[in-house]
C-alpha cells in the first residue's frame, strides 16, 4: 500500500511544470508572505504612550553660567527657586543687584511644568496663548503695555513669544517671554530689565524702555534652548522602562 507524502515545498522547476501550476505556487508564496509581514506588523504595534516627562530637571542648573554673566551680571547666589505642587512645577530665578548709579536691574527666571500627557499640555500651552492674546495693547491710562504676542516656529512643538512694559513714577520695566510646549513639559523662560529714575517722576517717561523686544527675543530665545536641551537630554525625567 502507498503510503502518502506531503506535497514538497521546494519551488517547482519551471520546465516540468504547467504554467498554471506556476502561477498558483507563486501566488500562495505571496500570500504566506503578506500574513507573515502583517503578523510581524501587529506583534510591533507601540503600547499606549506614557508621558515623555514625569518629573523636572534641576532647573537651577538648566541655564550655561555664561549666559547668567551675559543677561544678569553679578547675579549673587543663590537663586530664588522652588517647586510645588507634587514636583509637577518648578521654577528658578536670578537677579543682578541695583546699580544706584546706572539704576538698572535685570532678572533671568525660568519653569516648567509637566502634565499628565500630551493632550493636558496643550490645553495649558492654550490657555496661556489666548491668554497672552487678551492682555495685547495699552491699559489705561497708558502704565502697562502689551506687544501683539507672535508664535514662534523651530523649537519645541509649540511656541509663542510675548512682550510688555510698564511705567511708574520711579522707573520703567521691559519683560520679554518666551512659552515653549515639549511633549507633556510646558517651559516657561522670561529676561526682565528695570531702570530706575534717580532724578524723581518728572523724568520717569524720558527713559528708554529698559528692554525692548527685539533685545528681550534674543535673550529669551537663549533661555528657552538651553532649558529644554536641559529637559530633553535628562535621563531621570523620564519614565522608567
Amino acid at each position: 500500500m502507498n503510503r502518502l507524502t506531503p506535497p514538497s515545498r521546494t519551488p517547482p522547476s519551471p520546465a516540468t511544470t504547467p504554467p498554471w501550476r506556476r502561477l498558483r505556487w507563486a501566488t500562495g508564496t505571496a500570500a504566506a508572505l503578506l500574513v507573515t509581514v502583517g503578523a510581524a506588523a501587529c506583534s510591533s504595534e507601540r503600547p499606549k504612550e506614557q508621558a515623555a516627562f514625569t518629573s523636572p530637571p534641576a532647573m537651577c542648573g538648566a541655564v550655561s553660567q555664561a549666559t547668567l554673566d551675559r543677561l544678569v551680571p553679578k547675579a549673587k547666589p543663590p537663586p530664588t527657586s522652588g517647586t510645588y505642587p507634587s514636583r509637577r512645577y518648578t521654577y528658578c530665578g536670578w537677579n543682578s543687584p541695583t546699580n544706584a548709579k546706572r539704576g538698572g536691574e535685570r532678572g533671568v527666571m525660568v519653569a516648567v511644568r509637566l502634565s499628565a500627557n500630551d493632550t493636558a499640555a496643550k490645553a495649558d500651552f492654550e490657555s496661556a496663548w489666548q491668554g497672552a492674546l487678551q492682555t495685547q495693547g495699552t491699559t489705561s491710562p497708558g502704565t502697562l503695555h502689551s506687544d501683539a504676542a507672535t508664535r514662534i516656529n523651530g523649537i519645541g512643538d509649540q511656541a509663542f513669544f510675548t512682550h510688555r512694559t510698564a511705567t511708574s513714577g520711579l522707573s520703567t520695566l521691559g519683560t520679554a517671554e518666551e512659552t515653549v510646549r515639549v511633549r507633556n513639559a510646558v517651559v516657561t523662560v522670561s529676561y526682565r530689565g528695570r531702570d530706575s529714575n534717580p532724578d524723581g517722576p518728572s523724568k520717569a517717561n524720558q527713559k528708554r524702555t529698559p528692554l525692548n523686544a527685539t533685545t528681550g527675543r534674543l535673550s529669551t530665545d537663549t533661555l528657552a534652548h538651553e532649558v529644554i536641551a536641559t529637559l530633553t537630554s535628562c535621563t531621570p525625567c523620564r519614565p522608567r522602562p
